[in-house]
């Protein structure tokens, strides 16, 4: 009984250590200055935008958010000792996505896309998602899903 006692519980321990390991090798992004390339669907989204975001919907403005549905969801780790892009995300499955103004995404609206920038941490009442992406470039992407 002492013997398979033992057994069961190196088994457990293998098990546990094993799936520690392969956790650990999760792929993390990081918040900027790094630039990563994501792949997904560009949506946009109508959210309540000033005055009051959504308190008193009479009066707030209402404005067109764009978001990438991601093809697969992303980990992005944030640094606990900064005081903006601190907090940790994990299984990201959508970010806003921050574009300048003359940018014009109607053709893309609906497309799978390749977009590279850097990520930032939400921290306005102007983001509605988690994590938000400064976009560089982007363009539809022909890679098969």
């Amino acid at each position: 009984m002492t013997k398979a006692l033992i057994a069961i519980a190196v088994i457990c321990l293998v098990a546990c250590t094993a799936r520690d390991a392969v956790q650990d090798q999760r792929e993390w992004l990081t918040y900027e200055p790094v630039v990563v390339e994501l792949v997904g669907v560009l949506h946009l989204t109508q959210q309540f935008g000033p005055p009051n975001f959504g308190e008193t919907p009479e009066v707030d403005s209402v404005i067109s958010v764009p978001l990438l549905t991601l093809t697969a969801p992303i980990n992005v780790r944030g640094d606990s000792t900064a005081t903006l892009n601190n907090e940790t995300y994990e299984q990201v499955a959508e970010i806003q996505l921050v574009v300048s103004p003359e940018s014009d995404l109607s053709s893309l609206v609906d497309q799978r896309v390749t977009v590279a920038g850097t990520l930032f941490q939400k921290h306005t009442g102007h983001h509605f998602a988690d994590v938000l992406m400064n976009v560089q470039s982007f363009a539809r992407d022909s890679s098969k899903e």
